[in-house]
C-alpha cells in the first residue's frame, strides 16, 4: 500500500494535536471535528465511517476538561471510551489501522520512578479512568492500533498552561504555581511530527507493532519549573510581561475538583526500542513554541 493512497482521516477538530498532525501528514489527510464526529454520540460514529471508508484514523478527539469531568463522568466515559471503542471494533473489522492518544493521567501518581507501559492503571480521576478504558477497549478490538500516552499538551495557539502563564504573566504582578506535580512539558508539533516518522516505520515494519507507547518530550520538570521557564523564554524573546514574582506552591495549597498525579514521569525505552525514536528535550521544543508563537504575533 504506497503513502499517497492511504486515506488518512484525522478526528479532534482544530485541537492542539489535530492540527499539528494535519501539518505533520500534508493535504492527503482529512481533519474532522465535531460536525462530521459527534463522539459524544458513538452509535452514530459507525455509519460515518462506512460512508467515508478511511484505511487511517489518526484520533486526537477527547473530553479532556478535566476537573469538570469529575460531573460530566457519562459525557467524559462516552468522548474518552465508548466512541474510541467503536472506531477500533470498526478497524478491525475493516482492516484499518488506529493511531489513539492517551495520557499520563490514566497511571496512579504516586512515587518518584518513571511509569513503564505494562504498569497497572489506576487513575486518580474520572478524566484518567475514562481514557484508561478507551486504551482498553482498543487492545481488546485486535484492530492494528499504536496508542500514544503522552503528557501536559501544550502548543502556540489554543488553551494550554503556556498560554495562560503567559497571559496571567501579562495582566499579574504575581504567580503562584503547584511544585510537586512533576511530569514532562510535551509540545503538540513535536507529537505530530513524531507520530508522522513513527507511522512510516510501522507500516514497513515486518507486522504491525500493535501496543501502548509513551511519547512525550524528553525530561521532566515541576509545573512551577515549567513556567518558569515559559517566562524566561518568553522575556528573552521580547515579549512584554507585567509579572514580577512567581511563587511555588504545594497541591494542597491549589485545591481542584480532580486529583492530579504527582508523578507523571514517563518511560520511553519502548519507544526508542520499537522506532529507535529519540525526543527533543522539552526545553528545546519550548524555545521553538515560543518562537512560533512570536511569528503568530
Amino acid at each position: 500500500m504506497k503513502d499517497e493512497k492511504i486515506k488518512i482521516m484525522i478526528t479532534g477538530g482544530t485541537g492542539q494535536v489535530a492540527r499539528a498532525l494535519s501539518n505533520a501528514f500534508g493535504p492527503s489527510a482529512v481533519q474532522s471535528g465535531r460536525d462530521l464526529f459527534d463522539f459524544s454520540q458513538p452509535q452514530h460514529l459507525k455509519k460515518k465511517l462506512d460512508e467515508l471508508q478511511p484505511t487511517l484514523i489518526l484520533n486526537a478527539a477527547a473530553y479532556t476538561q478535566v476537573d469538570k469531568a469529575e460531573s460530566e463522568s457519562e459525557l467524559a466515559f462516552l468522548i474518552n471510551a465508548e466512541s474510541p471503542k467503536v472506531i477500533a471494533e470498526w478497524c478491525a473489522i475493516n482492516r484499518a489501522r488506529l493511531v489513539h492518544y492517551s495520557t499520563d493521567y490514566v497511571y496512579p501518581g504516586a512515587g518518584i520512578k518513571p511509569w513503564r507501559e505494562d504498569d497497572g492503571v489506576g487513575s486518580l480521576n474520572v478524566y484518567g479512568t475514562s481514557k484508561a478504558k478507551g486504551d482498553k477497549y482498543i487492545e481488546d478490538s485486535k484492530c492494528n492500533y499504536l496508542i500514544f500516552r503522552t503528557s501536559w499538551i501544550y502548543a502556540s495557539h489554543g488553551k494550554n498552561f503556556l498560554n495562560t502563564i503567559l497571559r496571567l504573566a501579562q495582566e499579574k504582578e504575581m504567580l503562584k504555581v503547584v511544585n510537586d506535580q512533576i511530569g514532562a512539558p510535551t509540545f503538540a508539533g513535536d507529537i505530530g511530527a513524531a507520530t508522522f516518522k513513527i507511522y512510516q516505520a510501522a507500516i514497513q515494519a515486518k507486522s504491525f507493532p500493535s501496543g501502548i507507547y509513551h511519547l512525550c518530550n524528553e525530561g521532566v520538570a515541576s509545573w512551577f519549573e515549567f513556567a518558569t521557564a515559559i517566562l524566561a523564554e518568553a522575556e528573552s524573546l521580547g515579549f512584554k510581561l507585567k509579572l514580577k514574582e512567581i511563587l511555588p506552591i504545594s497541591s494542597e495549597e491549589y485545591p481542584t475538583s480532580a486529583v492530579r498525579p504527582k508523578n507523571s514521569r514517563l518511560e520511553m525505552t519502548k519507544l526508542k526500542n520499537t522506532f529507535n525514536m529519540e525526543m527533543p528535550s522539552w526545553q528545546n521544543a519550548l524555545k521553538r513554541c515560543l518562537k512560533e508563537k512570536l511569528k503568530e504575533r
